[in-house]
């Protein structure tokens, strides 16, 4: 097995569990949206804007919510780290595959609720190409943050609701922080640029890109970094 087919293998996986009973999925799907939509109303009221700009800010921020969590999750479930690390691949390169794989199921769900809510309810089908066109910028974000975030858990296992909290955080960022401020700090925070982007922003900076790689990097290195740590310390095996 290579990285490739591990990526495809969860992505397929993915999608079997969100999709093998269509009529839950069906439901499940309108509730969120419906939760989403709600959020994004309310939103409005406090930052202006129309909902259905709105609406998409909400989706990027649970994007990266779960590029945050999806690399957490593979570990979580390979059940302990001695299993984990009986698996035939390199640990990282594992890791971002899984998380890839995780983050297409949710780049094609994702998507097609904003092609569907703000683009064809609410009149704005600009927006969901707008939305693919930064998940990268995201995804590449997410990806670096959630590596560190596994890395801590291999030296540091009790780390509780980090990666929930953060994405809460993230999601108040994106529905409750001013357009003035997002702007401020577009050059170097991927998730502002990605959500002034979806707001009308003729482009991403450059900058944002470039944060959002290095962060990707970084998350790789700190990772490898910290497993070498765990490893030193004998902490494979704890609790």
């Amino acid at each position: 097995m290579n990285y490739f087919s591990f990526a495809w293998m969860t992505f397929r996986n993915r999608l079997l569990e969100e999709y093998r009973y269509p009529l839950q999925a069906i439901v499940n799907l309108l509730v969120f949206s419906g939760f989403v939509f709600l959020i994004a109303s309310g939103s409005s009221v406090i930052i202006g804007g129309d909902a259905a700009v709105n609406f998409t800010r909400v989706f990027l921020a649970f994007f990266l919510g779960v590029g945050l969590t999806s690399i957490m999750q593979t570990l979580v479930d390979k059940g302990s780290l001695e299993e984990f690390y009986l698996y035939p691949l390199k640990s990282a390169p594992m890791l971002l595959a899984a998380g890839a794989g995780r983050l297409l199921e949710s780049i094609l769900t994702m998507a097609f609720l904003v092609y569907l809510v703000p683009g064809w309810l609410l009149g704005h089908p600009d927006l969901a190409w707008r939305f693919l066109a930064a998940t990268p910028l995201v995804g590449f974000f997410a990806m670096g943050l959630g590596m560190v975030i596994a890395g801590l858990s291999l030296v540091y296992r009790k780390l509780g609701q980090l990666p929930q909290i953060l994405m809460l955080l993230l999601l108040a960022l994106a529905v409750g922080v001013p357009d003035s401020v997002l702007a401020f700090s577009k050059g170097w925070f991927p998730l502002a640029a990605a959500v002034l982007y979806t707001r009308g922003a003729a482009v991403i900076p450059w900058s944002a890109w470039a944060v959002s790689l290095a962060v990707f990097a970084l998350g790789i290195v700190l990772f490898a970094v910290l497993e070498k740590q765990m490893f030193a310390r004998g902490l494979i095996s704890q609790e």
